[in-house]
C-alpha cells in the first residue's frame, strides 16, 4: 500500500506516516522506484497507535509496551 493509500485508509497525513517511520514505529518496504510500500496490517497498527495517543500515552510509552502486546505484538514486531 503506497503512502497516499495508507494516509487515506488511516486518516493520517503523509508527514505523520513519515514521522512514525523515522521514529521506528512503522516500516515500509521500498520498491525499485523508491516508493514506500506499507503492508496492509499496518492500518490496524496505526489505528492502535492513534487510539493509545488519544488515551494519553506518549510514543515512548507505546514503544516500551510493544513487547507486552502478545500476539498483536508479534505482528507489530514483524511490521518493524
Amino acid at each position: 500500500m503506497r503512502i497516499g493509500d495508507m494516509a487515506q485508509a488511516t486518516g493520517l497525513s503523509r508527514d505523520t506516516l513519515r514521522f512514525y517511520e523515522k521514529r521506528g514505529l512503522l516500516r515500509a518496504r521500498r520498491g525499485a522506484n523508491g516508493y514506500r510500500d506499507y503492508p496492509l496490517e499496518a492500518v490496524d497498527w496505526l489505528r492502535y497507535l492513534r487510539t493509545a495517543q488519544q488515551l494519553g500515552f506518549t510514543l515512548s510509552e507505546i514503544e516500551a509496551d510493544m513487547p507486552l502486546l502478545g500476539d498483536c505484538g508479534q505482528v507489530v514486531r514483524e511490521l518493524l
